[in-house]
């Protein structure tokens, strides 16, 4: 683990207690390790995404941000939708923004070759 709950408490706030935030940032970190494995990012970057991707995690669950809240007849809508991934939450577009290898951009997309094949110029046969 490279980051602890008191420094995400500094990005997010949360009325989850340290052992829960620390459930979180486990499963961060085991991510972080897996996609960054062979990676030339700083540590303290990796510590900057873990933290962030802590915040996300923390924030799809119990904790979503809210888009729109309304008192009067209380109304309250969340931000975005899960297929959005990372996308939906503030803390997750971070995480996209630190990762300048494309590492969680990039994952779950299929990579594409594209060859040419040379045209025959039938004038010239």
């Amino acid at each position: 683990m490279r980051t602890d709950a008191d420094t995400v408490k500094g990005i997010l706030t949360t009325a989850l207690t340290d052992g829960q935030i620390e459930t979180h940032i486990n499963i961060a970190s085991r991510m972080v390790d897996v996609r960054f494995s062979s990676s030339s990012l700083s540590e303290e970057t990796l510590t900057d995404i873990e933290t962030y991707l802590t915040a996300h995690l923390i924030a799809i669950g119990k904790e979503r941000q809210a888009l729109d809240e309304k008192i009067g007849d209380v109304q309250v809508k969340f931000q975005g939708q899960f297929t959005q991934g990372l996308k939906l939450t503030t803390y997750g577009q971070m995480v996209l923004t630190l990762d300048t290898t494309g590492a969680f951009a990039n994952e779950g997309k299929r990579r594409v070759t594209i060859k040419a094949i040379g045209q025959v110029n039938q004038d010239t046969l």
